[in-house]
């Protein structure tokens, strides 16, 4: 698949993502926003800049094993704030409603860590320009379709 990068505004990445992150700060020129996402009952990177640098934060809910750590990473937390614009915090029915969207619309397994940048989408707690292309990187597997 090619994707001219020019033409994509926003693109969600999840926090525990900090590989992902490092290589969209390398391959982004300014061109790409970042949006971050965070369950409300793991706030890490919502907690961070509010401090001025990577403190510890609650951690909890059904995103608990992909989306909270204790607290955003020290090489992390200065290329989220460079790069990150803004970020979203989805409860947890949001993140399931996202996770049953997926699987009714499209037939796609996900797990809720995987499942909460697009949930901020469906909630409507993000919503984008007029003419603004949104991706969202929509991977892993720990959860099963019956799980919904």
């Amino acid at each position: 698949m090619n994707i001219d990068r020019h033409n994509w505004i926003r693109f969600w990445l999840r926090w525990e993502a900090g590989v992902s992150l490092r290589a969209l700060a390398i391959g982004n020129r300014n061109t790409t926003a970042v949006i971050g996402v965070e369950p409300e009952l793991s706030p890490t990177m919502t907690r961070a800049p509010e401090a001025g640098g990577p403190v510890d934060a609650d951690v909890g809910g059904i995103a608990a094993d992909s989306l909270a750590p204790k607290r955003v990473g020290e090489h992390v937390f200065p290329l989220a704030n460079h790069y990150v614009k803004q970020v979203v915090l989805v409860s947890e029915e949001e993140i399931r409603s996202a996770q049953r969207t997926l699987w009714n619309s499209l037939r796609v397994v996900a797990e809720p860590g995987r499942a909460a940048a697009f949930s901020a989408v469906l909630s409507g707690k993000y919503i984008a320009s007029s003419g603004e292309h949104i991706g969202i990187v929509i991977s892993g597997g720990k959860t099963v379709a019956v799980d919904f």
